[in-house]
């Protein structure tokens, strides 16, 4: 007998969808401060293979969604959106958030926000629509269900509900919500006020005032200028490619790695790439090389140590690989660079 899909959500796949590291540092921080044993935790975890000191990188959404659920089940009291919904502000700590929080108005907020979301979580899908006097803030985490996906849905109500209220002053009242899942797990962070709320819909809404389209935030801090961004990440190439320059030093993530922190089986993920025109190991050269000369070039590392810091067996098969890229040795080319 094959394989049941679950009743309810019929056709729908696996993606490899990412979250900026971004997404997850000011919570770390937070419980840190508040002598959680971070460093620990994430040691147990799958996220002990990525680099989360640099809030520019990304790590694969079910690896990040599964640490959430943890946290929430075994060290947070109470639920990760309602407890901390503070920290979900718009001034995210990375060049996504200070591009959509210096826009001049909330209607320009929206609109980056929405052109460049998957630069931040790949799987939120959001949206602004008008309706007279009347806008709604819409959103909703797509793939699989579960408790990761239901505390993405939750913090992202909180980030849009604080958003609002720097657009509408602290004492701002929604005209409506709808909530995706249960009103008992959110009503901590919804704000006072008398206004009709509905839970269990198909995606979360908040209705507000048209007229305030076109106030500003008001931040908590000064944002620097990001005039631009890069291409939105759509397509398994690209994320795959985040993905690998987001390893820690002495790890290169795998195909079967990333089969297993995407939930998806190795063939499923090579068809997908074959669709784009091209391989794993294509991606895995270009990030080697490109890794490698970043190294040779920006730092005093010997030979042995980039080989290592590039997951190589031994530094034979690291000069190898290079002569087969360049033609001339690690060495050589070092000399040619400071030469």
């Amino acid at each position: 007998m094959g394989r049941q899909r679950p009743i309810g959500y019929p056709g729908r796949q696996r993606q490899a969808h990412v979250y900026q590291v971004s997404y997850i540092l000011p919570l770390v921080t937070k419980l840190q401060e508040s002598g959680v044993p971070m460093d620990r935790l994430i040691k147990k975890s799958d996220l002990r293979y990525f680099d989360l000191t640099d809030t520019e990188l990304y790590i694969p959404a079910p690896v990040l969604e599964k640490f959430l659920t943890m946290l929430q089940n075994d060290v947070v009291e109470g639920r990760i959106a309602e407890t901390f919904h503070d920290l979900f502000i718009p001034e995210i700590p990375s060049d996504f958030g200070s591009h959509i929080c210096n826009a001049p108005s909330l209607l320009s907020v929206s609109r980056r926000a929405i052109k460049s979301m998957t630069l931040y979580q790949s799987n939120m899908n959001l949206n602004l629509n008008v309706i007279g006097n009347k806008a709604v803030l819409l959103h909703h985490t797509t793939g699989w269900p579960s408790k990761g996906t239901t505390i993405s849905d939750q913090i992202g109500l909180a980030r849009s509900l604080n958003a609002l209220r720097k657009t509408g002053g602290p004492d701002w009242v929604p005209l409506e919500v709808q909530i995706k899942g249960d009103i008992r797990e959110v009503e901590d962070m919804l704000p006072s006020g008398q206004y009709p709320v509905y839970d269990h819909q198909p995606e979360t809404k908040v209705f507000f005032r048209t007229s305030m389209l076109h106030n500003k935030m008001q931040l908590a801090f000064p944002m620097k200028e990001v005039h631009e961004l890069p291409p939105p990440l759509v397509g398994y190439t690209s994320r795959i490619e985040k993905i690998l320059e987001s390893c820690v030093p002495g790890h290169v993530h795998s195909l079967t790695d990333l089969s297993d922190y995407f939930n998806m089986s190795k063939r499923t993920l090579r068809r997908h790439l074959t669709q784009e025109g091209t391989s794993f190991a294509e991606i895995l050269d270009r990030f080697l090389f490109s890794r490698a000369c970043r190294l040779l070039e920006n730092s005093a590392m010997k030979i042995e140590e980039i080989s290592e810091y590039l997951h190589y067996a031994n530094p034979s098969n690291f000069l190898r690989a290079f002569k087969k890229w360049t033609g001339t040795t690690p060495g050589d080319f070092r000399e040619g660079l400071h030469g």
